[in-house]
């Protein structure tokens, strides 16, 4: 299950990678404006082919890359799906779920070019607000801890049968389900009181990023002028 989240055995080594994590903060931004303002599918769906292209242009072996599609397909299509049904409207919820396919794409391969400490610190860069820079890296560190949590558990009950007929399984994964919410927050008072101890005051440590090289600036500009022009000529109905 972790493989599907982790990326760090992703190559961050290439063009892309050694880009400067606020040019490529920059980059996903427009890519993710780009497929959100779009009032048509077809510059969403670009934008998540340039970005599952670009997990093999960086060096991502294909057993890597296939739970991550799967997952991102698999998503898109229930999104699409059930706007289908709700607003019995085809082309809203492929327009729905192209938007949900870029921005997911986006993520994905940011995440894989860029080390979370990297990224928050280029969204401090921006003047992201601390309370939801702390938020979003309490977050990250800690699910991966509920996501080893959750494996132990499932494994515990497989070897007790927990899992034979639909009924059992029923029940043992809302006793799963029931142990995580309790050990989520036990693990929440243990998090508090061990900051707390270690001298927190509202402000999580972070190391500061390098100067930027002229190069980065010209990516970081470039970016959002091309995502505008692809906006102009594709993504406006009629355009």
């Amino acid at each position: 299950m972790s493989d599907l989240f982790l990326g760090a055995q992703a190559p961050r080594t290439g063009t892309l990678a050694r880009l400067d994590p606020r040019t490529k903060l920059i980059g996903a931004l427009s890519l993710s404006g780009l497929s959100l303002c779009s009032q048509n599918p077809a510059p969403a769906f670009a934008v998540a082919g340039v970005c599952l292209g670009g997990l093999f242009f960086i060096g991502l072996p294909w057993r890597m890359i296939r739970p991550r599609l799967t997952a991102l397909l698999g998503m898109t299509a229930v999104m699409v799906l059930l706007q289908a049904w709700a607003a019995r409207s085809l082309s809203q919820a492929l327009h729905l779920g192209a938007r949900a396919c870029g921005c997911a794409s986006v993520l994905l391969l940011l995440g894989l070019l860029s080390p979370a400490d990297q990224v928050l610190a280029a969204l401090r860069w921006m003047a992201v607000p601390e309370i939801f820079l702390e938020i979003v890296s309490l977050m990250h560190r800690y699910a991966f801890v509920l996501i080893g949590r959750a494996r132990d558990i499932v494994a515990a009950q497989w070897v007790r049968l927990g899992y034979c007929g639909i009924k059992r399984s029923l029940s043992s994964m809302a006793v799963m389900e029931g142990a995580l919410v309790i050990g989520s927050v036990d693990q929440a008072f243990a998090v508090f009181d061990a900051m707390h101890v270690r001298g927190y005051t509202g402000r999580m440590p972070a190391s500061p990023l390098p100067e930027m090289s002229p190069a980065d600036w010209a990516a970081a500009a470039l970016a959002p002028l091309v995502c505008l022009a692809a906006y102009v000529k594709f993504g406006r109905i009629g355009a």
